[in-house]
């Protein structure tokens, strides 16, 4: 065709990309930072007081369900039995060496006050631990009195 002239063909390591052949040296792409395609430019997060890391988190979690249920397999068995989890994941969490996430984590902490308090400090909520409580007081005393009710009415229909 008139006017099309062929591409070079370039060869290209396709570890260290294109620019493989104008750097000339695997050595020198390396000292030139050949990994970093774009500058940091991005604000840092401030570091708060507390840093919190998964270990902390799993072993948090593990201390609230030991004071809860304890740590025999009749533990690992309750605590399948709130989350539908695996025998292998309620020993991890149970042991400290994992945490539980997303819908197990919400499913412990319906079933255990424990884990719900835990949670509220590593969010430094500690405040709306009173609520909680004050809810669960509130639960306990409705159910109590309809039982009352329930005796009561029975006792006058006899």
């Amino acid at each position: 065709m008139p006017g099309f002239a062929p591409a070079r063909l370039v060869p290209i390591d396709y570890h260290l990309g294109p620019r493989a052949e104008q750097a000339g040296s695997c050595e020198t792409i390396l000292a030139q930072g050949a990994g970093n395609m774009f500058p940091k430019s991005g604000n840092k997060f401030p570091e708060g007081s507390i840093r919190a890391t998964e270990a902390a988190y799993a072993a948090a979690i593990a201390k609230a369900l030991a004071s809860e249920v304890g740590t025999s397999r009749l533990a690992t068995k309750t605590v399948m039995f709130w989350t539908g989890a695996s025998d292998r994941s309620a020993r991890h969490w149970l042991n400290g060496d994992h945490g539980p996430g997303g819908l197990h984590l919400i499913l412990l902490a319906r079933n255990s006050t424990a884990v719900m308090k835990t949670i509220m400090q590593l969010a430094d909520q500690e405040g709306l631990e009173l609520t909680i409580e004050l809810s669960a007081a509130r639960t306990a005393l409705i159910r109590a009195t309809a039982i009352v009710e329930a005796l009561t009415s029975k006792g006058r229909q006899d």
